[in-house]
């Protein structure tokens, strides 16, 4: 059975293919630092021993927020905390990875003190609000955020970065034509769609470099009117590899899918 067996992704060697994967908690200050409760949690998990740790929602930018206590990787000031909760799960021989984190519409306005962003301004069932927008150049921005994020992961000590790329969140906002209705190079088409993950993979890529290892969560079929399929997933999946990736980590539907889910 392959669980129990040693995997590469790629430099980084897992004992087994058994993964803490990221859980939003809400134990960071408001201010997105570490605090001697998150590290307690994760000391506690990591005794049992999980193959790797992915710490997260780690949040990109502010308007990436949907919390007020969620871990913040969007500025320097963070760097010294995250370093505290890497050395920590170091102690325990355990490889750490950050999860790079942006909600796009699932943000509320009562948390970013603004509008919400997204790909386009379309009311968000959860927020009851409706985010404006992104313009050509805050996408950029916003991508520019991710691979600075990631820089500042490594600087760290985290052994990986894994890319937030399913659940409704931003990226997956691109993705779907439920929440993307730009008629610009970033909407239409699934190939135009694709472009923002895509760039976001790039960027990361060429800010850590070629050997750090980059994880990618990505839904195998999404479960919302207009969202991606199986297929579509199937189609983008290589193409994540070929921009970069070296794991994917496959999940399935949206915060506000209407059937009941079991994530993994």
């Amino acid at each position: 059975m392959k669980i129990w067996e040693p995997v590469l992704i790629g430099d980084l060697r897992l004992e087994n293919r058994l993964i803490m994967l990221a859980t939003h908690l809400g134990y960071c200050g408001e201010d997105g630092k570490v605090t001697d409760k998150l590290v307690r949690f994760y000391e506690e998990r990591a005794r049992y021993r999980p193959a790797l740790i992915v710490v997260g929602g780690c949040y990109t930018e502010h308007l990436g927020k949907s919390s007020p206590t969620m871990i913040g990787i969007s500025r320097d000031e963070h760097i010294e905390g995250l370093k505290l909760l890497v050395d920590s799960i170091h102690s325990f021989s355990l490889p750490v990875a950050a999860q790079l984190y942006h909600a796009g519409r699932y943000a509320h306005s009562l948390v970013l003190e603004q509008q919400a962003v997204s790909a386009s301004a379309v009311k968000c069932r959860l927020t009851r609000e409706t985010p404006r927008a992104l313009s050509l150049d805050e996408i950029q921005e916003t991508i520019t955020n991710f691979s600075i994020a990631a820089q500042r992961a490594k600087k760290a000590g985290f052994d990986a970065v894994e890319i937030l790329g399913s659940a409704g969140y931003i990226i997956n906002q691109f993705l779907a034509k439920a929440t993307n209705q730009r008629t610009d190079e970033y909407g239409g088409d699934f190939e135009s769609r694709s472009r923002f993950p895509l760039e976001v993979v790039s960027s990361v890529r060429k800010a850590v470099g070629p050997k750090f290892p980059i994880l990618y969560r990505m839904s195998g079929e999404d479960f919302v009117p207009d969202g991606l399929t199986l297929a579509d997933n199937q189609q983008l999946a290589p193409r994540l590899v070929e921009a970069g990736v070296n794991c994917l980590d496959v999940t399935g539907g949206w915060h506000e899918t209407r059937v009941p889910q079991i994530t993994m």
